[in-house]
C-alpha cells in the first residue's frame, strides 16, 4: 500500500516519515517537499517542488489510489510574518493537500493539529487550525484521524520563535510530572508512531461510512505506546 506525506522535512512529519519506512503496511512512500529530505529506506520516493502551490498535482499523481496521506505541514506566525500569511501557509495549504489527496483516491487522511484547535477560538492560530479540521473533515474521506499534541518536544532543525521554545522547555520539565496536564506535552515521536500506527491498524470498513479519529495528546502516548509493544 502507497503512503503520501508533507511536512516530511519538520519536526514531527520527519519522525513520520521514518515510523513509515519501519512499517511493514507500506510500501511505497511518496515525500513531497521544497527540499532533500533525509530517508533511510528505498521505498522512499522524494519528490521536491519548491513551489507548494503545484504540491496539488504532484498528489493527484502519485497518490492516484493511494491508501494513506499524512500532513504534518504547518508553520508558525513568526516563521510566515504574521497571521494572515500563517493562514495562507497553514491553511491553505494543507488543505489544498487534503482535497487533491481526496480526489486521488486516499483512503486514509492523517492531519497533525494542535491541543485547543476550534474554529471559534479566540485565538488566531487555533482558530484557523479548528478551521482546517471542519473542513478536513467535510471532504469525507472514509477515515480521517486528527491529532491534536501539546507543547512539541524534539530537536528541530531551526528555531520557529520565542513561544514554541518556550513551550518546548517548560514541556520538557513537566513531561514527566504531575504538571504534565498544564500543557500536555508530547514528545514529535510518540505523534508519529500514534499516526502511523492509528493508520495502519485501524482501517474502515466500506460499510461503516466516513469515521473520524480524533486523539490528544495523552492518547497519543497510550497509542505510541501500543505501536512500539505491538
Amino acid at each position: 500500500m502507497s503512503a503520501g506525506i508533507i511536512g516530511s522535512t519538520g519536526l514531527v512529519g520527519n519522525q513520520v516519515l521514518k515510523a513509515l519506512e519501519k512499517n511493514d503496511s507500506v510500501d511505497k512512500v511518496y515525500a513531497i517537499t521544497r527540499r532533500a529530505v533525509d530517508k533511510s529506506s528505498d521505498k522512499v520516493e522524494n519528490i521536491i517542488e519548491k513551489d507548494s502551490a503545484n504540491w496539488p498535482e504532484v498528489i493527484k499523481d502519485k497518490l492516484d489510489g493511494g491508501r494513506f496521506f499524512f500532513s504534518a505541514f504547518g508553520t508558525t506566525r513568526a516563521a510566515a510574518g504574521g497571521i494572515e500569511n500563517f493562514k495562507k501557509i497553514d491553511y491553505g495549504v494543507n488543505y489544498a493537500a487534503a482535497k487533491a489527496a481526496r480526489e486521488a483516491g486516499v483512503s486514509t487522511y492523517v492531519l497533525v493539529s494542535a491541543t485547543g484547535a476550534s474554529e471559534s477560538s479566540f485565538f488566531p492560530y487555533m482558530k484557523s487550525k479548528g478551521k482546517l479540521e471542519n473542513d478536513v473533515i467535510a471532504l469525507k474521506f472514509p477515515h480521517t484521524i486528527i491529532l491534536r499534541p501539546g507543547a512539541l518536544i524534539g530537536k528541530r532543525e531551526n528555531s520557529h520563535g520565542f513561544l514554541n521554545s518556550l513551550g518546548e522547555g517548560l514541556g520538557r520539565l513537566v513531561y514527566p510530572t504531575p504538571l504534565w496536564c498544564l500543557l500536555q506535552p508530547t514528545h514529535a515521536e510518540e505523534v508519529a508512531q500514534a499516526a502511523v500506527h492509528l493508520a495502519t491498524q485501524t482501517a474502515p470498513a466500506a460499510s461503516d461510512g466516513e469515521k473520524v479519529t480524533i486523539v490528544g495528546s495523552r492518547d497519543i502516548i497510550k497509542t505510541a505506546t501500543a505501536a512500539r509493544g505491538h
